[in-house]
């Protein structure tokens, strides 16, 4: 089960071009497997049947399991939502990396805010699911980690902060560049005082 391609993305004749059904995340120590739709049941077939882990160079004990199942909303809201990042998110890609660098705060802000965009427009398409709403980001407030962040040999710029948009996202998904390997991880938070969406 562990071979199906959902796991890691690989097709035997190359990359599966869609939104990860299973991601895998390590948070405060503890290894997350997040499944979506066709990959919840293959995540569920995998309670007590797993010693280890390997994400990337990484090998990771497992020692307990617990298995949480849960419907959970997705999609347009006419009420704005608060997230918060639990792992560095990867805006940019080699295209917009020098044009950000480059570009005012104001810019870098509106630049961050479309990306943020994309990737819920990127995840829904990627799910199925046709947004009918324009999607409004209401706050970005993000900062560059400060620890180093690596992908594949490359360093990466990631961000941690918040964020409020009118689109449901369940917790544990992954926005961004390489979800899968637990990047982009968010929560739903409560937060006062955010700016109404369009201002």
């Amino acid at each position: 089960m562990i071979e199906d391609d959902l796991f890691h993305n690989h097709k035997t004749n190359g990359f599966r071009y869609q939104y990860p059904r299973v991601q895998f995340q390590v948070l405060h120590d503890r290894c997350v497997i997040v499944g979506l739709l066709e990959g919840a049941e293959l995540v569920s077939g995998l309670q007590d049947r797993i010693g280890s882990l390997k994400i990337g160079a990484d090998l990771i004990e497992v020692y307990a399991q617990q298995l949480f199942q849960q419907e959970v909303l997705f999609g347009d809201s006419l009420v704005k939502s608060f997230y918060s990042f639990l792992t560095p998110w990867l805006a940019l890609n080699e295209a917009n990396y020098d044009r950000y660098q480059g570009a005012g705060l104001g810019e870098r802000r509106d630049m961050l805010r479309r990306i943020l965009i994309g990737n819920i427009l990127s995840m829904s398409k990627g799910l199925g699911y046709v947004v009918t709403e324009e999607i409004k980001v209401s706050k970005l407030d993000v900062y560059p980690v400060k620890e180093p962040v690596w992908l594949k040999g490359v360093r990466m710029v990631g961000f941690k902060g918040a964020f409020a948009v009118n689109f449901e996202l369940p917790d544990y998904m992954g926005l961004g560049k390489s979800v899968s390997r637990g990047f982009g991880m968010i929560k739903r938070v409560q937060e006062l005082g955010v700016q109404e969406l369009g201002s």
